[in-house]
């Protein structure tokens, strides 16, 4: 991921739709009403291997959501995902996205795009800043922020990094590795794609087996 402020393009472009629409609240935010805006219409059922498809032809399309998503908040981002392919990638193709594809910030992805654009979609930035006065980053706070949204934890985090006040980074570690991050504009270390872990964090305990504190704690 490259530079401090990744998805912009994306996020403009989540702007311009909530703008067409005249929406200034986050209860005004229903995705299946944009959805049916861009004559994208909704349905559920089976789908091996993926969360959410979206198909598109002149100027009309279908989003298909694994059934067995039940969750709200979920659901709600795969279909502004979904959302952000057919209005960004108009490609009159067939596009079919894994769990996985839903946790890719990298940037110059296409998947990572959808996700800048569904975080935009669902929590506008100048609604959004209003709810990052917390006493302190908690992760237990922002999923109270995220059930506000009525969006996932981790897109919530992600946009508290970017929008809130605190000096932080959001990293996503797989393989005792550094998948991807997002750090505050203001957050003093670049933290690097394919980094190891130290193992003098708690990141790195838990891929180790060890017991995790809870809350904020201080590491060297």
């Amino acid at each position: 991921m490259s530079g401090d402020n990744p998805g912009q393009l994306s996020r403009a472009a989540a702007r311009r739709e909530l703008q067409e629409l005249h929406i200034e609240a986050l209860d005004e935010i229903d995705v299946e009403a944009i959805a049916a805006y861009r004559h994208l219409f909704i349905v559920e059922g089976d789908l091996h291997g993926a969360e959410g498809r979206s198909v598109t032809h002149n100027g009309s399309g279908i989003i298909r959501i694994r059934a067995e998503i039940t969750q709200a908040a979920r659901r709600r981002f795969i279909v502004a995902h979904e959302i952000g392919h057919c209005v960004m990638h108009k490609t009159g193709s067939v596009t079919t996205c894994s769990e996985g594809d839903l946790f890719t910030y990298e940037e110059g992805n296409r998947e990572a795009e959808a996700n800048w654009f569904a975080a935009e979609l669902l929590m506008p930035g100048k609604l959004f800043r209003p709810l990052c006065n917390i006493p302190r980053p908690t992760f237990d706070a922002i999923g109270e922020i995220a059930r506000n949204c009525g969006t996932t934890l981790t897109a919530a985090t992600i946009r508290f990094v970017q929008l809130g006040p605190e000096r932080c980074a959001f990293v996503w570690s797989e393989d005792e590795k550094v998948k991807w991050s997002v750090r505050a504009p203001d957050f003093p270390e670049w933290i690097g794609r394919g980094r190891a872990l130290s193992g003098l964090s708690h990141a790195a305990d838990v891929f180790r087996g060890r017991a995790i504190p809870q809350g904020l704690q201080p590491v060297r």
